[in-house]
C-alpha cells in the first residue's frame, strides 16, 4: 500500500518521497485523522524543507476542519513556537488573542506562561511597551521566567519613561534579592531615582546608596561621584533658601566625616558662605580646615590675602601684617599677581601715613615723602610714587593737575622711563589739559597712543577721543584725519562690529571734503563707511558720494549713485528724501531726461519736508511746472 511505501522511504531515509507519498495517503477518508501520520508528517516537513513550507503545513492542519480540537491545538502550539523561533512577532501576536490564552490558562498553567513569556518578548520586540509590561508582570514570579521578566520590565519602565514604577522593580528585586543587582543595576535605579521630583528624592536617593555601597564597595568611583551628587544637591537646597549658617555647618560637617574631600567646588562655598555671613572668624577656620587637607592651595596670594583681610576686620592687626608680609613673598604667577603685591606693598607704605590719610591730609602726605626722598630718607620706588600721585589726584583744582605733573618731574629724575609709560603719558596729558597746556597735553596724548598696542582697542579708541576733543579746538583737521586713519585701522582689525569702524571712515571722508578740500580721497572714505544699509551715516555718506560725483562732473555716476540709494529705506518725510529725489530731478533736467526728471521733481512736491527744506520744495514744483508745460506744448505741435 502507499503507507506502507511512505513509511519505507522514511526508513530509507528518502523524505522528499515519503512527503510526496503520506501527502496522498493523507488525503483517503480513512487517514485523513490518523493522528500517527500527521506526527510523522511534522517530523519530515520540520528536518527536511524549508521554514515557509514549515509554517504552510502547520498552517493546513491548524486550520482544517476535519482535525478534531485537539489535533489543532497541538498544532496551534507548534506554530507559536516556530513563529517565535522565526522572529514572526506579528503573528505570534495575533494567535495569542485573548480568548485563546483564558483558554490555555483554564486547562495548562505552565502552557500559558510559556506563551506569556513567548507573547511579552514579542511585545518588547515590536516596541508595544504598554502590553508587554502587562504580560511580563503575569510571570514575574515564576521561578522559570523571573530574571528574563524583570530583565524586560525594567527595559519597558525605562523606554516609558516611567521612573516611579522603575524604582518600584527594583525595590522589589532588591527585597527579594532575586535575581542579584548588577553596578549598571545601581546606576539605572539612581538615575531613576534621580529623575522623580518628588520630595522624598534626595532620601531615596540616600537609600539606594547605602545599598550601593554595602553591595559593591570597591565601587570607589561610582559611589564618590554619587556621594558628591547628595551632599551638592543638599548644598543647592540650603543655597536656593539663602541659608548660610546651614550651608557652612554642612560642609563643615561632611569634610570632617570623610564624606566628601575639601576640593576647590567644596571650599569656595564654604569661603562664600561665611562671606555672606560677614562671619570673619568662620572665614579663618574655613582656611584653618583647608590647611589639614591642602597646605599648598591655604598659601596661595589670594588665600593669603583674604585671610589678612578676615584678620583685620577682627580687629587683629599683627595677625593681618603677618598674612600680608606672607603674601609678599609668594612667586608671582602673572602680571596680575604682581600687580596685587604692588598693591599691598601701598597699603604697607601707607600705614606710616595712615592717620594724615584718614584726616584727608594730602598736602602733607606728598610734601613729607618729597622731602624724605630729597633727604634720601626714603627711595621712590613703585610704592612711594603711587601713594605720592595718589595723594596729588585727591587734592582739587589747579593744585591737583600741578601736583601731578611735579610727581612726574620728580620720577623723571630718578627714573626717566617710567614717566613715558603710557599710563604716565596720559596722567600729564589728562593733568596738562586741565590747566590750560592744550599742545603740551597734544604732544603727551600723541606719544601714548604710538606707544598703545593695536590690539588693545578700548584704550586706542581712548586716546583718540582725548586728541579729537584737543584738536578740533585748533581746528587741525590734518591732524584729526591721522587719529581717525588710526582708529579705523584697529576697528578693522578687531572684532568690533563693521559699523564701528565706517563710523571713523565717515569722519575721515567728511573732514577732507569739507575742511581739507581733498575730494578725491575723501570719495575714497565715504564709500567705505556706507556698507549699504539704511543707517543715518550709510545714507549721508552715499548721498555726499553722489555729490562728489556730480561735482566732479561725473552726472552718470551721480545719477546711478542716487538711484541706489532711493531703492534704500529712506523715510518720505526726512530730508534725504527730498535731497535725493531733487539731486535726480537736477541731473535728468540737465541731461534733457524730461520724463524723468519729472517724475523726481513732483516727488519733491509732494514729500513732507522739514520746514528747511520748503525751497526746495517750492523750486521742484516750479520745475516741474515748466517741464510739464513743455511736454504738452511738444505734443501740440506733433498733434
Amino acid at each position: 500500500t502507499q503507507l506502507s511505501l511512505g513509511y519505507l522511504y522514511v526508513e530509507n531515509k528518502k523524505p522528499f518521497l515519503a512527503i510526496a507519498v503520506l501527502e496522498q495517503v493523507l488525503l483517503h477518508p480513512d487517514y485523513q485523522k490518523n493522528n500517527d501520520l500527521l506526527q510523522t508528517l511534522l517530523v519530515l516537513y520540520r528536518e527536511n524543507v524549508s521554514e515557509e513550507k514549515y509554517l504552510q503545513f502547520l498552517l493546513k492542519v491548524k486550520n482544517d476542519p476535519k482535525q478534531g480540537g485537539k489535533v489543532q491545538q497541538g498544532f496551534k502550539s507548534q506554530l507559536i513556537i516556530e513563529y517565535f523561533e522565526q522572529n514572526k512577532c506579528d503573528k505570534l501576536i495575533t494567535e495569542l488573542n485573548q480568548n485563546y490564552m483564558q483558554s490555555i490558562k483554564k486547562s495548562n498553567t505552565k502552557e500559558w506562561e510559556h506563551l506569556l513569556y513567548m507573547r511579552g518578548s514579542c511585545l518588547i520586540e515590536t516596541k508595544r511597551w504598554n502590553e508587554a509590561r502587562l504580560d511580563l508582570r503575569q510571570i514575574r514570579n515564576t521561578k522559570k521566567y523571573r530574571e528574563h521578566s524583570i530583565q524586560m520590565l525594567i527595559v519597558t519602565h525605562k523606554q516609558l519613561e516611567d521612573w516611579k514604577r522603575l524604582t518600584w522593580e527594583y525595590q522589589e528585586v532588591y527585597d527579594k534579592k532575586n535575581p542579584i543587582l548588577t553596578i549598571a543595576d545601581f546606576q539605572l535605579w539612581v538615575f531613576a531615582a534621580k529623575q522623580r521630583k518628588d520630595f522624598q528624592r534626595l532620601e531615596r536617593i540616600k537609600i539606594i546608596y547605602e545599598r550601593w555601597k554595602k553591595a559593591f564597595p570597591e565601587d570607589s568611583q561610582n559611589l564618590e561621584q554619587l556621594n558628591k551628587y547628595i551632599s551638592g544637591f543638599r548644598l543647592q537646597e540650603l543655597t536656593s533658601q539663602g541659608n548660610w549658617k546651614e550651608v557652612s555647618a554642612y560642609i563643615k560637617k561632611e569634610v570632617q566625616s570623610g564624606s566628601v574631600s575639601l576640593d576647590e567646588q567644596y571650599f569656595s562655598q564654604l569661603l562664600f558662605a561665611e562671606n555672606k555671613l560677614e562671619n570673619w572668624s568662620g572665614v579663618l577656620g574655613a582656611y584653618a580646615l583647608l590647611r589639614k587637607h591642602d597646605q599648598k592651595r591655604a598659601k596661595t596670594l589670594d588665600a593669603l590675602i583674604n585671610q589678612a583681610k578676615a584678620a583685620d576686620k577682627l580687629g587683629k592687626k599683627e595677625l593681618s601684617l603677618k598674612y600680608y608680609l606672607q603674601a609678599l613673598k609668594v612667586k608671582p604667577l602673572n602680571q596680575e599677581d604682581k600687580k596685587r603685591q604692588s598693591e599691598i606693598k601701598t597699603f604697607l607704605a601707607q600705614s606710616s601715613f595712615q592717620k594724615w590719610i584718614e584726616q584727608g591730609e594730602w598736602t602733607k602726605i606728598s610734601k613729607t615723602i618729597r622731602k624724605e626722598v630729597s633727604e634720601n630718607k626714603r627711595v621712590l620706588n613703585d610704592t612711594n610714587f603711587d601713594l605720592l600721585l595718589y595723594a596729588e589726584n585727591q587734592k582739587s583744582g589747579n593744585k591737583k593737575y600741578n601736583g601731578i605733573l611735579d610727581a612726574y618731574v620728580l620720577l623723571a629724575t630718578y627714573d626717566k622711563k617710567k614717566t613715558l609709560t603710557v599710563k604716565a603719558q596720559i596722567d600729564q596729558g589728562y593733568a596738562a589739559a586741565k590747566l590750560g597746556g592744550y599742545k603740551r597735553a597734544k604732544g603727551y596724548y600723541r606719544r601714548a597712543l604710538k606707544k598703545t598696542p593695536d590690539k588693545d582697542v578700548d584704550l586706542v579708541l581712548q586716546l583718540v577721543g582725548e586728541l579729537k576733543r584737543l584738536y578740533e579746538r585748533s581746528k587741525d583737521y590734518a591732524s584729526l584725519v591721522v587719529i581717525y586713519k588710526r582708529a579705523y585701522s584697529v576697528l578693522k582689525k578687531s572684532s568690533r562690529p563693521k559699523n564701528d569702524s565706517r563710523t571713523y571712515a565717515y569722519l575721515i571722508g567728511y573732514h577732507q571734503s569739507f575742511y581739507l578740500k581733498q575730494n578725491d580721497k575723501a570719495r575714497i572714505w565715504l564709500m567705505r563707511s556706507d556698507g549699504g544699509g539704511s543707517t543715518p551715516q550709510e545714507l549721508d555718506a552715499a548721498f555726499w558720494v553722489a555729490k562728489l560725483d556730480r561735482d566732479a562732473k561725473k552726472p552718470v555716476m551721480a545719477i546711478k549713485r542716487l538711484k541706489e540709494l532711493a531703492g534704500r529705506e529712506v523715510s518720505k518725510n526726512s530730508s534725504l528724501y527730498v535731497q535725493i529725489h531733487f539731486e535726480l530731478g537736477t541731473l535728468y533736467h540737465l541731461k534733457e531726461k524730461w520724463k524723468s526728471a519729472l517724475l523726481h521733481y513732483r516727488l519733491v512736491a509732494k514729500a513732507r519736508a522739514p520746514a528747511k527744506l520748503k525751497q526746495y520744495q517750492n523750486t521742484a514744483k516750479e520745475k516741474a511746472k515748466e517741464i510739464s508745460n513743455y511736454l504738452k506744448s511738444l505734443n501740440s505741435s506733433e498733434g
